[in-house]
């Protein structure tokens, strides 16, 4: 049977994916400055069933917040849930920008709007 949780804290939410008492995918946000870090694992098996969806939508309510990945080996997952490229993904300048240094990034309700 699959069953969802989730957990939250003022700086980090978590929804895991369980295929009995075993986790096979997780969604994480983490708080950073001025934005969220945001990773998603689904085990192969599971992938293409519509999980990551159903992951992410319980950490998106309420969030009105730019979204950064880090480093993106999701093989255009991202790109599908409506990521753009980071213009500051490669500033190592000075300024403390907002989501320096990540990939790709997207506004929580977009995001949400594209998974429902």
């Amino acid at each position: 049977m699959i069953t969802v949780s989730y957990h939250a804290t003022p700086t980090r939410r978590v929804t895991r994916l369980y295929q009995g008492k075993v986790e096979v995918g997780r969604f994480e946000l983490h708080r950073m400055g001025g934005g969220w870090s945001m990773s998603i694992h689904i085990d192969p098996p599971y992938q293409g069933q519509g999980y990551a969806r159903a992951l992410m939508h319980p950490a998106l309510l309420g969030l009105d917040d730019l979204l950064f990945v880090d480093v993106d080996a999701s093989n255009g997952f991202w790109e599908r849930m409506g990521l753009r490229p980071h213009r500051y993904a490669e500033y190592s300048g000075p300024r403390d920008l907002v989501g320096k240094g990540y990939e790709k990034m997207v506004e929580s309700s977009a995001l949400l709007r594209s998974i429902n």
